[in-house]
């Protein structure tokens, strides 16, 4: 995933495009089980499993370092659009933020 330092060791912006078409109608499946569930519990139609036939994605997202490069705190925005045989299935935004670290 290209990155570039805003502030050397400290602050890292990150960016990733990704593209998928496929052949058969169903046959690309989101990697999002929490995109792939949404509508589900306000009884809203669901995301057709989150199939399609042509998927784009792209993410952006910030990481601080705070000692060092094993502990940071990551967030980001990801943005889905999925399509079957022309129809869109899904289009949606999911944010992110986490803590990570490791001795």
């Amino acid at each position: 995933m290209p990155s570039y330092y805003i502030v050397d060791n400290k602050l890292e912006a990150v960016f990733r495009y990704q593209y998928a078409h496929a052949s058969e109608a169903q046959g690309i499946r989101m990697s999002s089980r929490y995109v792939r569930h949404a509508g589900n519990s306000a009884n809203l139609p669901t995301v057709a499993e989150g199939r399609g036939d042509e998927h784009h994605s792209a993410y952006l997202g910030l990481n601080y370092y705070l000692c060092g490069d094993n502990t940071k705190v990551m967030i980001g925005v990801e943005y889905d659009e999925l399509s079957s045989d022309g129809v869109d299935i899904y289009e949606g935004i999911s944010a992110w933020a986490a803590f990570r670290m490791y001795f």
